[in-house]
């Protein structure tokens, strides 16, 4: 229910569309480096390749808020190791 939540969350969009901004306006127009950039920032690693190809194919038909709103529901960024 939890992740429903956040997923359906008003302020967590916005929160993934100001995060969104901010990865564009640091790393440009390109994608690939929007990607990695939202990554490291969001789990503190990069992206594996099969990630990365999965990010940009969402990305590109979904947005890159989107993107950011999926990684704020991901393990890594919701729960310490």
């Amino acid at each position: 229910v939890q992740s429903l939540s956040m997923f359906n969350d008003s302020f967590m969009e916005k929160c993934a569309e100001g995060f969104a901004q901010r990865v564009r306006r640091e790393a440009g127009e390109d994608l690939g480096r929007q990607i990695d950039l939202a990554w490291k920032s969001a789990v503190s690693r990069a992206p594996k390749d099969h990630e990365r190809e999965i990010a940009r194919s969402f990305a590109m038909q979904h947005g890159l808020d989107q993107l950011c709103l999926v990684l704020f529901n991901a393990n890594e960024f919701l729960f310490v190791d």
